[in-house]
């Protein structure tokens, strides 16, 4: 059930990955078609979905501050992932693994565009890219669309 002040929406996220793995260049996209929340937290507004793109689903929530900052939190396997990106600005990231342990990575905001409407219509497209010492070890992009649910 929504918590007070949450919004009901249907959402279709497109998650675009673009990776080296072993000395190959890989494109991916995965689709997400779901049942998602949206809701304002001062200037700020969310949306949260879950994602069912591998063998776990993942809790998505999208924090949308300005044009220029999104965080993205990841929660999947009892763990959470916080990504704060920021237009053109490297951020330190920690991603947990095995035992407790984390590694660092740092992110970079390349591009965002977000258009909000009416009836939590929402048109977003968050492009960024990660990097682990120093070197770039992926593109990403999310698109989404979200709508009220009637």
């Amino acid at each position: 059930m929504a918590a007070a002040g949450k919004k009901a929406i249907r959402v279709q996220a497109n998650n675009y990955i673009e990776q080296a793995r072993d000395g190959e260049q890989v494109k991916e996209v995965f689709t997400t078609n779901t049942d998602g929340f949206y809701y304002e937290v001062g200037s700020a507004f969310y949306i949260e979905y879950l994602e069912e793109i591998t063998e776990a689903p993942v809790n998505v929530r999208l924090k949308f501050v300005s044009d220029q900052q999104v965080v993205i939190r990841r929660q999947a396997f009892g763990t959470e992932t916080t990504m704060t990106l920021v237009k053109d600005t490297m951020t330190d990231i920690l991603y947990p693994i095995a035992n407790q342990h984390t590694i660092v990575f740092q992110g970079m905001l390349t591009q965002m565009k977000v258009e909000v409407g009416d009836n939590q219509q929402v048109d977003a497209d968050i492009r960024y890219k990660l990097y682990q010492a120093g070197e770039m070890i992926g593109q990403y992009q999310i698109t989404l669309q979200s709508r009220a649910q009637v």
